[in-house]
């Protein structure tokens, strides 16, 4: 049998700040990859939603303008497509994962 943890000790201080000494209670937070602006390859999110459906692959020669994935945003859905000719070199997201603006989606070779 495990020993018994401390009990979880809270302070308020002024201002509304709740300090909390047991860390067990903390919790981590995911932070996807951003897309760099200043790099061509990269294909960011135009706004946040959800991956409803990915129609590329690693390795995959693309046209521009052809799609790549599609994001659901409030029932609204959005294709992204290739700004560019080239090959899809990484896919960074997954279907029914939420995105926020500027998330990493793809990368082009």
């Amino acid at each position: 049998m495990p020993p018994p943890r401390p009990p979880a000790v809270a302070r308020i201080d002024a201002g509304s700040h709740v300090s909390v000494a047991d860390k067990s209670l903390t919790k981590t937070i995911a932070t996807a990859r951003k897309a760099d602006r200043n790099d061509p390859r990269h294909i960011g999110a135009s706004m946040p939603g959800k991956i409803i459906s990915i129609v590329c692959a690693p390795g995959q020669a693309v046209k521009e303008g052809e799609p790549l994935l599609t994001l659901e945003a409030m029932k609204m859905e959005t294709v992204v497509r290739a700004p560019r000719a080239g090959t899809v070199a990484e896919i960074v997201c997954k279907v029914k994962t939420p995105v926020q603006a500027e998330d990493l989606l793809v990368v082009m070779g």
